[in-house]
């Protein structure tokens, strides 16, 4: 069982992350757009990309997916904690997904010049494997 320690922890993940998702999904809007398009040309390598209709597309898309993916974890967290001592293949499929999206995105972002996504996205998955690492809960899977 995971304390309430690393549990507030993954808390503050998923809403930093939500929050992130929120940045990019209002990137799918002209009217919206500017912190999303200020992050994309701070993370490519190369000039700052024209952010037209296909690319706000593009990155409102994947404001929708990160939202939602702070708000799987954090109803998977809900259920792992109902589970109990039994939740390990819980937490063990939460960081399976989490690592698949991690080695995917960033492969694609520095195949396509966003090579500090892929650092961003370092940080992200560190602080969602520290607290798995640290309570446990993956040993018992």
């Amino acid at each position: 069982m995971m304390s309430n320690f690393w549990r507030n922890w993954l808390t503050v993940w998923c809403w930093a992350v939500a929050l992130f998702g929120l940045v990019l999904a209002a990137g799918g809007f002209a009217a919206t757009s500017a912190p999303a398009a200020l992050a994309m040309s701070l993370l490519h390598s190369g000039p700052a990309p024209v952010f037209d209709e296909p690319l706000r597309f593009a990155v409102g898309l994947m404001g929708a997916l990160t939202l939602g993916l702070a708000m799987l974890v954090a109803a998977a967290m809900r259920g792992a904690d109902a589970l109990g001592e039994g939740a390990g293949p819980v937490w063990s499929a939460i960081t399976n997904a989490l690592l698949v999206w991690y080695v995917v995105d960033s492969s694609i972002s520095c195949a396509n010049g966003f090579v500090l996504n892929a650092v961003s996205n370092t940080g992200i998955i560190v602080m969602f494997l520290v607290p798995m690492l640290a309570s446990g809960v993956l040993k018992k899977a």
